[in-house]
């Protein structure tokens, strides 16, 4: 106890409490006072030498100090048991080690807990995990006065991961043990660890573990032993905590990159800066790495290495300088795959580059099934096994996604080992299933459909068609699939060896869900990548359809400010004549209709008349009763912009008798809109809410978002001529949550409005008209007339 009451002793002359000694010394209180009560009587010679350090000791009193701390030898110590050697094998931290600071505390006091202590700290390759690692053990160090020993298993070298007889026989040697006191039995030698670890307090780091099972046998059985593991695999069922390390967020992916490059230099183009981290991914392999390039190449702005990584076909490229790059980094973990005796393991190498094939940000199991053309439990099995060696990312139940790097990586492999053919059929499967759900889509919400019936890919086998059987399921499809579908679109139009006519399915399909979600920037991309695969293919009847649906969105950019409705109707008039042509009189009737809405979009009521009458008399000779009461809307919408409320009335009725006595809930979903509307106009706010709710009832029914979110609006409207304001600002709400949700920026700003009018809470909440009044992705007018 001599040591004890020196430090005691000289702690209280120097007026120090435990807490000021321990701040001044860098260690923590409970350190001082085990120290203190004896707990820990012979301590490293670093932790009495910082204690000498913080007390002020003159040169006698320090060296009687550190004497005091040492442990005692015998006359037999030449003799003395074997195992009592003090490794030192801690590597030294990383010295720009950046941010993760609640981690590093929850694993610190994992670690500072009583009797044995572990945790496993597990990510993808290239996330950090040792240099994390180290940098709690550093902090700990005081807990474990014994030792530390640093063992790298080597499951992701380019040799054979170490074997648990050679990963024993490292720690024991470690430890002291001569060598020929080393089992070369694996039970032995763990039996024989554990005995040498019970009487002492050492650290472990067990680095790059292949799984759990490999380290079992190197675990402390009793004693105060600590154990830090690392992995690429999850670890599941262990009991100790496991903490899984993401990439960086952005704050600390950017301090990382000052701290290496210099502050300077990166604050100076923060655009540049913001770049180079997302070409990154925040991933702080890759962040060391582009800065490791800036501090060699001072002379670079750092806007030109930010357009370096610009281009994803090379970015691994350039983050791949030395073995221990990126791309070498990612190749390990395949390496382990590969190698693997598991037969599901080498199967998930394989899927891991196929799914390289499609460029996609999210992957759902309905299409990676179709993409390796295997059942969807079979495909959830291997995406899982991904998820376990951190290779994907579970982003929700069924769904997934590579990061941005690996995404590349999977690429590139895809391209170097699945010919040309198979990677076109493989997404061709895709396309076609996305074109089978958007088709089944319109026969749900439009069974009157009048789209050539060539463009429907309906399978006769439906068992691998998700959400058969429920509009509401399938748009639900459609919209966790949104942007998949834009991107899917434009990559299968670039794809040699995808039929044209699979591309040209999918996007004529998608007016159905396009109509009713809005998107109509989503749209008009798409549309105008399909307009040039049906000129390619010379596909004229395609082409009709296509320019009727681009006519359209373009109506949309003229109504939000951004484009000349000329533009609308040249294209409508393109899809007039060549299903004039193609003596297509649905087709006909389709794009006449679509002509009178959007010129009286224009104002140009006259000649809106003529195509409308037009399209009415097409309807009425094709005996297509929805496409008659689809023309008498937009007809009387014309009559009433020109006063002529009798007609206006008389072309609202028809078409809800039309529509009511065929079941044509879209249709009547629309007029009852517009009758309301004009009900309201004229002072008669009981038939407009009456004719609103209808119009409500109907686009729910539907799944229609976008006519939903207008009908609250106008029945809104209302109810606050009715001078029902409680009422009405519940629809005003409805309407703006709705409108939020689904970026429909019109119907957000009208509801907003309307709410400000009357004073709404919801006004505080979403603050000043213009801070929600801007257009985002807008939506389309419920009330247009295309014949889908």
């Amino acid at each position: 106890m001599e040591f004890a009451s020196l430090l005691t002793r000289h702690r209280r002359s120097a007026g120090l409490t435990q807490e000021m000694l321990a701040e001044q010394a860098k260690m923590s209180s409970q350190a001082i006072s085990a120290l203190e009560r004896g707990v820990r009587q012979f301590p490293r010679r670093a932790t009495v030498t910082a204690l000498a350090d913080a007390l002020k000791l003159p040169p006698q009193a320090r060296d009687t100090f550190i004497a005091a701390a040492a442990r005692p030898r015998g006359p037999r110590q030449e003799t003395a048991a074997p195992a009592t050697t003090t490794p030192y094998q801690l590597p030294t931290p990383v010295a720009d080690f950046t941010g993760r600071e609640a981690e590093l505390e929850q694993l610190i006091e994992t670690l500072s807990g009583h009797g044995i202590v572990a945790a496993a700290v597990v990510g993808m390759g290239g996330v950090g995990k040792t240099a994390f690692a180290l940098r709690a053990a550093h902090a700990v160090l005081d807990r474990f006065p014994d030792g530390q020993l640093f063992l790298n298993l080597q499951s992701h070298g380019p040799g054979e991961p170490m074997s648990q007889v050679d990963a024993l026989t490292y720690l024991l040697r470690g430890l002291g043990l001569p060598p020929d006191q080393v089992p070369r039995d694996p039970d032995l030698a763990a039996g024989r660890l554990r005995t040498i670890l019970a009487e002492r307090r050492v650290l472990l780091i067990l680095d790059d573990a292949q799984n759990a099972e490999q380290i079992q046998r190197m675990l402390p059985g009793t004693g105060g032993s600590g154990v830090i593991i690392t992995s690429r695999r999850e670890f599941v069922g262990v009991a100790f905590p496991v903490l899984r390390l993401a990439v960086l967020p952005p704050a600390e992916g950017l301090e990382l990159l000052r701290r290496i490059a210099s502050a300077e230099r990166i604050d100076a183009d923060p655009a540049a800066a913001e770049a180079v981290l997302s070409a990154c991914g925040y991933l702080p392999l890759a962040i060391r790495i582009v800065a490791g390039r800036l501090v060699t190449r001072p002379a670079w702005p750092l806007k030109h290495l930010a357009d370096l990584l610009a281009d994803e076909r090379h970015r691994l490229d350039q983050l791949s300088r030395t073995d221990h790059g990126v791309r070498a980094s990612f190749a390990l973990s395949m390496r382990q795959l590969v190698r693997s005796t598991n037969e599901l393991e080498t199967q998930a190498a394989d899927v891991f580059d196929r799914l390289g094939i499609a460029q996609v940000d999210e992957l759902s199991i309905d299409l990676v099934a179709r993409l390796l053309d295997l059942p969807q439990r079979r495909a959830g099995v291997l995406l899982e096994q991904l998820c376990d060696l951190h290779l994907l990312e579970p982003v929700a139940p069924g769904r997934y996604r590579f990061h941005d790097l690996l995404r590349t990586y999977a690429r590139e492999r895809a391209i170097d080992r699945i010919s040309p053919a198979d990677q076109a059929t493989a997404l061709t499967r895709i396309v076609d299933l996305c074109a089978a759900v958007a088709w089944h889509c319109v026969d749900l919400g439009h069974p009157n459909s009048a789209r050539a019936p060539w463009f429907d890919p309906r399978p006769t086998d439906q068992t691998w068609l998700p959400a058969a059987g429920d509009l509401s399921s399938t748009l639900a499809w459609l919209d966790r699939e949104r942007a998949q579908l834009v991107a899917l679109t434009i990559q299968a139009a670039g794809t040699p060896g995808v039929p044209g006519r699979s591309v040209l399915r999918l996007v004529i399909g998608l007016v159905a869900f396009y109509i009713t979600r809005g998107h109509w920037l989503d749209w008009l991309r798409v549309i105008r990548v399909a307009v040039e695969v049906a000129v390619a293919e010379s596909d004229r009847g395609a082409e009709a359809i296509l320019r009727n649906d681009l006519g359209l969105v373009l109506s949309d950019v003229a109504l939000y400010g951004t484009g000349d409705y000329s533009d609308s109707v040249a294209e409508l008039e393109r899809s007039l004549a060549a299903f004039e042509d193609l003596s297509d009189l649905p087709g006909m009737a389709m794009a006449l209709a679509n002509l009178s809405h959007v010129l009286e979009r224009a104002q140009d009521y006259d000649d809106a008349i003529v195509y409308a009458e037009r399209a009415l008399s097409c309807y009425i000779e094709l005996h297509d009763p929805a496409g008659e009461a689809t023309a008498l809307i937009n007809l009387g919408q014309l009559h009433g912009n020109l006063d002529h409320a009798t007609e206006e009335r008389e072309c609202f009725d028809r078409s809800i008798a039309l529509s009511s006595s065929h079941g044509h809930q879209r249709a009547l979903s629309i007029v009852l809109l517009r009758s309301g509307i004009s009900y309201l106009s004229a002072g008669e706010a009981g038939l407009a809410a009456a004719h609103l709710q209808g119009s409500v009832e109907g686009f729910e029914s539907l799944g229609n978002q976008v006519g939903l979110a207008e009908a609250l609006v106008e029945l809104g409207r209302a109810y606050e001529a009715l001078g029902n304001r409680k009422t009405a600002i519940e629809h005003y709400t409805d309407a703006y949550e709705l409108a939020q949700y689904y970026d429909d920026g019109v119907r957000r700003e009208a509801a907003l409005r309307s709410l400000q009018r009357l004073s709404s809470p919801l006004v505080e909440a979403t603050g000043p008209e213009g801070a929600v009044a801007e257009v985002d992705d807008g939506a389309v007018d419920p009330a247009r007339t295309p014949d889908p």
